[in-house]
């Protein structure tokens, strides 16, 4: 395993964004819905979580496209801990889980739709495809917009 320094870790983790933002605008402007999985805010949330400052870990995602919707799944501690391979990954450590989902509580504001993640995969599925179904409606009409 790979022990990298926490400033070049969120620094990495932003490059990788940068590094595909030319692909996710082809598709986005090709009529394609794309769907990333940790975007901007979970950086910014685990960042934190190392005492990284908030602002130090959103500076290098300026300028990145801004999602029209974020879909936040709280998961309790003890869902979290049966999940399989869970406490494997250096992140996921009871103590480390507490501060990020307290960092994602900090972040998060009125556009977010937050689901119950301990809810059952198909109850989560249905709530969640309705929501994107309504965003992505209403997202065809929208110029891309950027972070700042």
């Amino acid at each position: 395993m790979i022990e990298l320094e926490k400033h070049a870790a969120q620094l990495i983790f932003s490059a990788n964004r940068w590094e595909k933002i030319p692909e996710i605008k082809r598709l986005l402007f090709s009529g394609t819905t794309v769907v990333i999985h940790r975007y901007v805010a979970s950086g910014v949330a685990y960042g934190t979580a190392m005492d990284l400052p908030v602002k130090w870990c959103f500076q290098p995602n300026i300028g990145v496209p801004k999602p029209d919707l974020v879909v936040y799944l709280e998961l309790s501690a003890d869902a979290a801990s049966k999940r399989r391979g869970y406490g494997e990954e250096r992140f996921e450590k009871e103590k480390i889980q507490q501060q990020v989902a307290k960092n994602f509580n900090d972040l998060k504001d009125d556009s977010w739709k937050i689901i119950d993640g301990d809810r059952s995969v198909e109850d989560i599925h249905t709530q969640i495809y309705n929501i994107a179904k309504k965003v992505i409606e209403e997202s065809k009409f929208k110029e891309l917009g950027t972070l700042e």
